[in-house]
C-alpha cells in the first residue's frame, strides 16, 4: 500500500527577538484523540518547545513530516501551535495557548506545500511588555465547563484518559467540523441527522456551533422552533463511543465509531425526538437497521421534515417515491442545487464503494435506509439536467453528502436510480 507524504508548518508575525521565543506544534485527532508523530529528520514531539526559523519577513516552525496510507486518516485532524516567551531571567510565559490553524493537513501535500496560503499567526509586544493573548483565537469557538459534565460515556467518564468528551476534545472536534462541513456517522445509524447537520452547518455555521456549544454546558438547546434536550439516560449517557479491538498479547485498542461533536448533536437530536425509547448506543451492525438500537435510531421522513421547518428552513418540495416515478425525482432536480438542499431518503448501496445494488425486491437488502443531501444536480453522463425528455434507460450521475465526504452516487439507468430514491425534500439554503 502506497503511503503519502505530509509537511505541514506554522508561519509566525512577531516584533520579539527570535531567540526569546519557543513553539512546540502538533497534528491532533480529536476523534481518536491522538497526536501524529513527525517523521521528518528533526523528529519534533507534540509538547517539545523550539526554537523558531528565521523565514523572509516572518518566522516559521520546523516543517513536520505526517505520513499516512490514507490520506482520508487527516479529515478531521488540526494543527497546534503554542507559543512561548522567554524574559532575561529564564521565566516562561505561555503567550499563544492551543492556536488551531486554519490550514488544513492535506494542503501541506508534497506538491503543494511550498504554496499553500498560510494562517499567519500574529504575537506582538509594546514596550517590552509580555501579554498572554488567549482567549483571543479566531479559529475557535471556546465552550464553557459545565458545573456537572453533560456528556458521559459509561465506560470512559471523567477524569479517563479516553474520555470522549474533554474540554479539547470537544473544541478542536467542533472546529474541524467547521473546516470540514460534512458530519459523519460512521459506524452508527445516524444518517438520517448527519444528513440534517450538513444542511444546517453548510447553511449557518454560527447556528451550529450555538447547537454543540449549549449542548455540551446546558444538556439542551433552541433554534427558532427546534428544541434539542437529549434525556439523562439517552445520548447524554452514551455507551459503545469505542469499538475495542484486540492485538498482540491481548492489549486493546479503542476505535472511535463517530467524533465526540457528531455524537453530541447528531444523538442528541435523535434521542431528544424519542418519546418512549432512549437512544444511547454509539453501535450498528449492518446497512439495514436490523435491531432494537437501529429502531431507536432510525429517521422517519416526518422526523426530517419536522426538523427542517423548526429550525427555520423552507420546504419548497416534498414527495413520497415508492411507487419510483421518474418524473418525482425530475421535479425535485429542477431545483438548484447553489440555492437549494435535496434530501433523499434511498439506501446506502447507490454510493459507490458500497455493496452492489440489488435488481429485485428483498426486504432485508433493499428498502428505504439511508439519508443523503445532493450536492448537485443529477446529470446525464453528458453532462445535462435530467427533464422530461430524457430517456429513462440513459445513465445517469450524481454526487451527494454522505458518511463524512462528497461522493460519488454509483452511475445507473435513469429508470434504476429514480426506483432506489423513496423519499425527496427540498429546501431553501437560507437559514436565519
Amino acid at each position: 500500500m502506497a503511503n503519502y507524504d505530509f509537511y505541514p508548518y506554522v508561519s509566525l508575525e512577531s516584533n520579539v527577538d527570535i531567540n526569546d521565543l519557543r513553539y512546540s506544534l502538533r497534528v491532533y485527532d480529536p476523534v481518536k484523540n491522538i497526536n501524529y508523530l513527525d517523521q521528518s529528520n528533526n523528529k519534533i514531539s507534540p509538547y517539545s518547545k523550539n526554537l523558531l526559523i528565521k523565514s523572509t519577513k516572518n518566522f516559521r516552525t520546523h516543517i513536520l513530516k505526517i505520513v499516512v496510507n490514507d490520506p482520508a486518516k487527516l479529515k478531521e485532524c488540526i494543527l497546534i501551535f503554542d507559543l512561548f516567551r522567554m524574559s532575561k531571567s529564564g521565566a516562561e510565559v505561555h503567550v499563544i495557548k492551543r492556536y488551531l490553524s486554519a490550514n488544513r493537513i492535506e494542503e501541506f501535500s508534497s506538491q503543494n506545500r511550498y504554496n499553500v496560503k498560510l494562517d499567519i499567526v500574529k504575537y506582538k509586544e509594546t514596550n517590552n511588555v509580555t501579554k498572554q493573548t488567549q482567549p483571543n483565537n479566531p479559529n475557535i469557538v471556546e465552550v464553557n465547563l459545565p458545573s456537572n459534565r453533560i456528556f458521559i460515556e459509561e465506560k470512559y467518564p471523567l477524569g479517563n484518559s479516553n474520555d470522549p468528551f474533554t474540554k479539547e476534545r470537544v473544541e478542536t472536534s467542533l472546529y474541524s467540523r467547521i473546516k470540514d462541513p460534512y458530519p459523519n456517522q460512521r459506524s452508527t445509524y445516524l444518517c438520517g441527522p448527519a444528513a440534517f447537520f450538513y444542511c444546517v452547518l453548510n447553511s449557518n455555521k454560527k447556528i451550529y456551533a450555538k447547537i454543540v456549544k449549549e449542548l455540551w454546558e446546558k444538556g439542551e438547546v433552541k433554534v427558532n422552533n427546534l428544541n434539542i434536550k437529549p434525556s439523562l439516560d439517552g445520548a447524554r449517557k452514551v455507551n459503545g463511543f469505542y469499538k475495542e479491538n484486540k492485538g498482540v498479547n491481548n492489549k486493546i485498542t479503542l476505535n472511535p465509531r463517530i467524533s465526540p461533536v457528531d455524537w453530541i448533536t447528531m444523538g442528541s437530536l435523535r434521542d431528544s425526538e424519542n418519546s418512549v425509547f432512549d437512544y444511547n448506543t454509539a453501535e450498528s451492525q449492518n446497512i439495514v437497521g436490523d435491531s432494537f438500537n437501529g429502531f431507536t435510531a432510525f429517521t422517519l421522513p416526518s422526523d426530517m421534515e419536522r426538523w427542517l421547518k423548526n429550525i427555520g428552513y423552507k420546504i419548497v418540495y416534498t414527495e413520497r417515491n415508492y411507487s419510483s416515478r421518474v418524473d418525482s425525482l425530475i421535479k425535485a432536480n429542477a431545483f438548484s442545487m447553489q440555492n437549494h438542499y435535496l434530501i433523499a431518503l434511498t439506501m446506502g448501496a447507490i454510493v459507490e464503494g458500497q455493496p452492489e445494488i440489488p435488481r429485485f425486491s428483498k426486504l432485508k437488502v433493499r428498502g428505504p435506509s439511508h439519508w443523503i443531501v445532493f450536492t448537485d444536480n443529477i446529470k446525464t453522463k453528458k453532462g445535462q439536467l435530467i427533464t422530461s425528455s430524457t430517456q429513462h434507460s440513459e445513465i445517469v450521475s450524481a454526487y451527494c453528502a454522505t458518511w463524512g465526504s462528497n461522493q460519488k452516487i454509483k452511475d445507473q439507468e435513469l429508470s434504476f436510480f429514480s426506483s432506489n430514491l423513496y423519499w425527496f425534500i427540498v429546501v431553501e439554503k437560507t437559514l436565519n
